[in-house]
This record gives C-alpha cells, structure tokens and sequence, in this order.
C-alpha cells in the first residue's frame, strides 16, 4: 500500500537566518529555537481556530437554526482559516514553503491513511462484537452522518496540523523520531485527559494513537495520511458504528453500544479506552514506523547529526547538509556543508559567488606550476648534456674502455 505514496525526504530547514545577514541573524535564531517555534505556530493555528468558531457564531446569532448547509460551511472556513494561519507562520518564521501541507497529492496521501484508519478501526469493533461487548439497536438515516463528516474533518485536520506538523515535527528537528513520537504522544493523551469518563486505560490508549498519528506523518514528511487516517478512526467510531467517540457521543449511522468491563469495552469513552484499541495500535505503529525506516525519513537527533548541542545552522539529513528539502525550497545547502570547515570557499562558490574567480585562480595556479615544472625540467636536462659532455671529454679523447681497439 505505501508504494503509493511518493517519498518526500527529510524535513525542511528553517531558512531566515541564512538569509540575512550575520549581525541581524541573531534574531532569527532565537526565533528558531524549537520551543518558540512551537508557540508561535501553535498560537497562529489555535489563533485562527479561536476567530473562526467566534465569527460563525456571530454571524449565526439571532439567527434561523443552522442548515446542514451552514454548517458544512462553518466547517469549511475553519479549515481555510487554520490552513492559511499555517502557511503564514510557515512562510514568516521558518521562510520556506510548507511542503508539508501542499494540497498536490493530498487526496491520494489522505485516501490511503482513510483506509488504513478504517480497517483498524473496524478491526477493532470486530473484536469486540465477537466478545459480546459491541451490540447494534437499530439504523438511523444517511443523512445523520453528513455533519457529523465535516465535524470531523475539521477536527482531525486542526489536530493533526497542531500535534503533527508542529509538535511532532519541530521538536523531531531538535530530538530526533525517536523522542519527538514519545512526546508528542504524551502530548495528544494530555490533551484528551479532560474529556468526559477518560480514564488510565484511554490515556494509554490515546498515547499509543498519537504515536500511530507521528509513524503516519513521518511516513510522507507530509499531514495527509495522518489527517486521512484520524479522520476514518473517528468516523467509523462514531459516524458508522456509533459509539462514543474520545468520550463525546456523536450520533452515527448505527445505533451502537458497548457493554462488559470499562476495561475491555471502552465504556462511556469509546473504543478508544477498550484494551483492543491498545493492542491495534500497538501493533499498528510499528509497521508506520518500519516503512518510514525503509524511505529513510527517520531524523537522528541534533547532537547526533551536528556533534553537538548548536541549534542555528540547519543542517539535516544523514549528510549533516540540509539536502533533502519536501518543499523543493533547497536553499544554501553549500554554505550549510561548510560548517565543517573543509573546502570552505569552494562550497561556497556552489551558490554562484565567487566561481570565476577562483576557477581562474586554479588555472593559474596550475599555469604557473607547469611554467615552473617545465622550467626546471629544461635546466635538469642542460645540466644532463654539460655532464654528458664532459665525461666524454675525459674519456681519454673519446676512447671507451670497453672499445675493441683496446
């Protein structure tokens, strides 16, 4: 299945210090550090969310009962509104496009991940019919779960942009997968520890999700197949098999229950607080985890790939060079190459300064070097003839000893 997906690379470099220069680029560097960074995206999104859901209020107020129309509308600005939020914390902080949210294969990528999401989602619910614990009551009209679809787009797509496309891959810039998948998953149970009848079981749960959720994203270096693959997992939670979805009940296709042990069912909270929705995605991450292995879109961590604890120079990659951009942005790996200090000056003509000059200092070089050779190659061989001379003149005139004559 992920052979349809196409490889992204490693995550982008911020650029703005690169760009300036050095003695207003200090700025910018504090402006990178991975903790700012978080806070600032994480305020435009949240931000953007905030004023979205205050203007259709405001807009709805007074007014007639919300159509579905209106409310697939709502949903869609909201949408609009955290994406553009994105792509301007994106393009003013980090200045480079936001490879990560480009709508260009988009559908393809969120397809697969609804598939994925889906199968272990019903997968999950099987378990529990065949343990008695998931009973159906009856079948409500097609057209219930239409708001419920918006809803949920919404919501996955402003989840994942936050703990995914920020959380998850600023501080994977900083700490490497490994770490950056442990925190963002604590992160996103945290979230959810809040929401009506959580309990131990559903924040394990929720942490082994958002664990799920991070193998997606790094996948593809991009949102879509985590987005596709949160959206199906709620869906078919709650729009489909209709049971509680993270606590909340949500009215779907089937009138759903959940009976037997809080433990094994999930309870008020949903399937996602059963033990089955643990062992899914305990088993399920890891296989997310062994193919971005094999695409090679695990990052290292910092001092792994640097040496060191210095943050400022964006380098990625396993080259240490900021190679592989998703964005296609590339932007000044030569001079981030040279940070190692070797063959400065001519990584540095690789962004086009400077590459005359020192391709006709190198001809020079090598010009006057064989001058020179070729000089001392003439004076050996004069010397050559003088000695040559000589010793026949001292051969006792010009006899040889080893001459027949003799």
């Amino acid at each position: 299945m992920f052979e349809l997906l196409p490889a992204r690379g490693l995550p982008a470099a911020p650029m703005g210090p690169l760009a300036l220069p050095a003695e207003r680029a200090w700025g910018w560097r504090v402006v990178q550090w991975p903790l700012c960074r978080i806070v600032l995206a994480a305020s435009a999104v949240l931000g953007a969310l905030t004023a979205g859901v205050l203007l259709t209020a405001w807009l709805q107020e007074g007014g007639p009962r919300p159509t579905l129309s209106m409310t697939l509308g709502r949903d869609a600005t909201l949408l609009i509104l955290i994406h553009l939020a994105y792509l301007l914390y994106v393009r003013l902080c980090e200045w480079r496009r936001a490879g990560e949210v480009s709508l260009v294969g988009a559908a393809r990528e969120a397809a697969v991940g609804a598939l994925i999401g889906g199968g272990l989602m019903t997968a999950a619910v099987g378990c529990l019919w065949l343990a008695g614990s998931y009973h159906v009551a009856g079948v409500r009209p097609a057209v219930t779960v239409v708001p419920v679809l918006g809803f949920l787009v919404a919501g996955a797509y402003w989840e994942e942009l936050l703990l995914r496309a920020i959380v998850f891959r600023i501080l994977e810039e900083w700490l490497g997968t490994g770490w950056s998948l442990v925190l963002s998953a604590a992160v996103f149970a945290a979230l959810h520890l809040r929401n009506p009848h959580a309990t131990p079981m559903s924040a394990a749960s929720i942490a082994l999700a958002g664990a799920l959720l991070g193998a997606a994203f790094a996948v593809t270096r991009r949102i879509w197949l985590a987005a596709g693959l949160h959206w199906a997992w709620n869906f078919l939670q709650g729009g489909v098999f209709g049971v509680p979805v993270s606590g909340f009940a949500i009215p779907g296709l089937l009138v759903g229950s959940l009976t037997g042990p809080p433990a094994l069912s999930g309870g008020a909270f949903g399937v996602e607080g059963s033990v089955v929705s643990v062992a899914v995605c305990a088993m399920a991450a890891p296989a997310l985890l062994a193919a971005a292995a094999k695409r090679g879109h695990l990052v290292p961590a910092l001092w792994v790939r640097t040496g060191g604890w210095r943050w400022g120079d964006g380098r990625y990659g396993r080259d240490g060079v900021n190679a592989a951009r998703p964005d296609g942005a590339g932007g000044d790996a030569a001079r981030l190459g040279a940070a190692d200090g070797g063959d400065a000056a001519r990584l540095s003509a690789a962004d086009g300064r400077d590459a005359a000059r020192l391709s006709a200092a190198d001809g020079g070089d090598a010009a006057r070097l064989g001058a020179a050779g070729g000089g001392d190659g003439a004076s050996l061989g004069a010397g050559g003839g003088d000695e040559d001379a000589a010793s026949r003149k001292g051969g006792g005139g010009g006899v040889d000893a080893g001459d027949p004559r003799l």
